[in-house]
């Protein structure tokens, strides 16, 4: 599956801040142009989404797939390249501010 030369689009469906959707779109074809495997564009997409969007992003890839899941309020893309037959859906779960849990244990 080649990816150089795809061209992925926002859909309309779920919103997101224009901000979010535009840094999105820009990590998503610049990934695209850079990966020739499914594998490699979703770890380039993962390593380019944090520094511009925070963390807390997950990446899902394929040609086709549904998908039933709890996300941010305005914190989901899906893109899509009509000439790969790719989609790409980017969701957060958790606030980028959220503080890591306390793993240390008092007795």
């Amino acid at each position: 599956m080649v990816f150089s030369g795809a061209v992925f689009q926002v859909s309309k469906a779920p919103a997101a801040s224009v901000a979010i959707q535009v840094a999105a779109k820009k990590a998503v074809n610049d990934a695209a142009k850079k990966t020739s495997s499914i594998r490699e564009f979703a770890a380039e997409l993962q390593s380019r989404l944090e520094p511009s969007l925070g963390s807390g992003w997950h990446v899902l890839v394929g040609g086709d797939f549904a998908v039933d899941l709890r996300y941010r309020k305005g914190a989901c893309v899906l893109l899509f390249s009509k000439t790969s037959k790719i989609k790409v859906l980017l969701y957060r779960t958790t606030p980028s501010t959220t503080p890591p849990p306390n793993t240390s244990t008092k007795h």
